[in-house]
């Protein structure tokens, strides 16, 4: 049979060869086949833009990171950076995750235009749905959003495993 994504475990894989001129001359060999797991990556769901008014405060609930590798009570661990071109961004709930400045500082109070979150899948989504995007003052015109996932905590990021980009477009 064909294996599925994600299958992995051992397998007992027999083959076969047959004669073409004598279908009684046939060889039978089988082995076992260990399908070991990967790291798969991070995917980031999101919508590619919002709109919101000048000098207002954009409430940004629509941002969730999911792990196929991870269980469904979130245990697994990950590092999301927030950026955004200009402006600050926020958030209302950061009881359960470690928030750092790029500079790998922790955060005093978490409003800034770069933000790393650090900690179980399940907190850090929670405290994504308490992401506010705030512009500077009279701005108007687009913002970008840069949103990065990481498989590790803070202090072990190596490599990337999603990166989504957004536009906030400010309107007077």
């Amino acid at each position: 049979g064909t294996l599925e994504e994600n299958d992995v475990g051992g397998y007992l894989v027999s083959i076969t060869a047959i004669d073409g001129d004598d279908d009684s001359i046939t060889v039978t060999e089988e082995f076992n086949l260990t399908v070991e797991a990967v790291e798969d990556a991070l995917k980031i769901e999101t919508l590619s833009s919002w709109n919101m008014s000048e000098d207002g405060i954009l409430e940004i609930t629509e941002i969730t990171i999911s792990d196929i590798d991870v269980d469904t009570n979130g245990t697994g661990s990950m590092t999301v950076l927030l950026e955004v071109d200009s402006g600050f961004l926020s958030l209302g709930d950061t009881s359960s995750i470690i928030t750092y400045h790029e500079n790998g500082n922790e955060l005093e109070e978490v409003r800034s235009s770069s933000l790393y979150l650090s900690g179980s899948f399940i907190d850090v989504n929670s405290s994504l749905q308490t992401l506010s995007f705030e512009p500077e003052e009279n701005l108007n015109g687009d913002v970008g959003l840069s949103i990065k996932a990481f498989s590790s905590l803070f202090e072990n990021i190596n490599q990337i495993s999603d990166f989504q980009e957004s536009i906030i477009t400010v309107s007077a």
